[in-house]
């Protein structure tokens, strides 16, 4: 199961970083814009999360480097090779190092923008305050 596939990034159009809410991305604009009268429009975009193990081989893959690297850095003799190679096919095995890198993906907090999903602007009632689709963008907390 992928862990980001509920996430979203929000960020400035071609922005280098991106962060996990839109009103983060619209305070940090803000801050640029706080003395400017009216204040202009922000586009802000919606992105999908990149899923960590797509940057992870394939296990066939990793279970081929794995048998290479024993044969050529195990110091083990020639005819172990097949041996290597069979282990590496046992259904159990390739289950374990796949449960491994699924594991070693939830582990990475890094996380890298994928499908552009939508298109957010921010506008501003007579007041300046900030509306996104006709709605307040932040609530009034009421105690």
């Amino acid at each position: 199961m992928n862990p980001t596939e509920n996430e979203r990034l929000y960020g400035l159009p071609y922005a280098e970083s991106m962060d996990f809410e839109l009103s983060t991305v619209y305070d940090r604009w803000h801050d640029d814009f706080a003395d400017d009268e009216p204040k202009p429009d922000v586009v802000i975009e919606e992105w999908t999360v990149h899923p960590a193990d797509d940057h992870l081989p394939h296990i066939d893959r990793l279970m081929d480097w794995l048998v290479e690297w024993v044969c050529e850095n195990g110091e083990i003799d020639e005819d172990a090779t097949e041996c290597w190679e069979s282990a590496a096919r046992c259904e159990d095995v390739t289950l374990a190092f796949a449960e491994a890198m699924d594991l070693l993906a939830s582990k990475v907090t890094y996380r890298m923008a994928d499908e552009l999903v939508a298109i957010h602007t921010v506008t501003h009632d007579a007041d300046g305050n900030p509306m996104l689709d006709g709605e307040p963008l932040y609530r009034p907390v009421t105690p």
